[in-house]
């Protein structure tokens, strides 16, 4: 099953991913997760229930602004890992990240730069961004019914429900080899490249 939670609408780029591999495989649950206003954790619980009514053995999440390669090469290891994910890059205050998470200090999660990314194709991370989530089955029947939450801070801020998702099921593996473009204004995978 292949779930993209939305608000309001798909990116270019993903609607064309979408087209391609439901002509790759046409037996595939592809659809969008309609959030209304109550965000991804809504959408991504929703697509959970739905996983749990089907008969399917994985969840595939990708958000609506992350699009993968144009391969399925994530699949190669969907049932050697719990969860696998395809990194991509986040930006804040000019300055870019991946979204693949070391922990430094309890429930504090730093972006792992790339330099600092295991040799191999295949490693473990505190937690990646749920933009491009392969996630078994049995991970989520193992979970209360809406394991998506955000974290409150004392500060008010809430924290990523990514995050706190891999938190609670001991970290995520990384398919270091099947890093995806996140598109905002422009697609950020080119923006960290030249920033080096």
């Amino acid at each position: 099953m292949i779930r993209v939670p939305t608000s309001a609408r798909v990116c270019g780029e993903m609607t064309q991913w979408l087209i391609w591999v439901k002509g790759q495989h046409p037996e595939w649950d592809v659809d969008l997760e309609y959030t209304a206003s109550y965000g991804l954790a809504a959408g991504r619980n929703g697509a959970t229930r739905k996983l749990l009514k089907s008969d399917c053995t994985h969840l595939w999440q990708l958000d609506s602004d992350t699009v993968p390669p144009f391969s399925l090469h994530l699949l190669d290891h969907a049932e050697d890992y719990p969860i696998l994910c395809g990194p991509y890059v986040g930006c804040r205050e000019g300055k870019t990240f991946w979204l693949v998470y070391e922990n430094v200090d309890g429930d504090n999660f730093v972006s792992m730069p790339r330099k600092k990314w295991p040799a191999g194709r295949i490693f473990r991370a505190a937690a990646g961004g749920g933009g491009c989530m392969l996630i078994q089955r049995e991970v989520f029947e193992n979970l209360s019914p809406d394991p998506w939450e955000y974290t409150t801070f004392e500060n008010g801020q809430l924290g990523s429900e990514d995050i706190n998702f891999c938190k609670k099921i001991g970290g995520c593996y990384v398919d270091s080899h099947y890093s995806c473009r996140h598109y905002r204004e422009t697609d950020l995978l080119d923006v960290a490249k030249a920033q080096g």
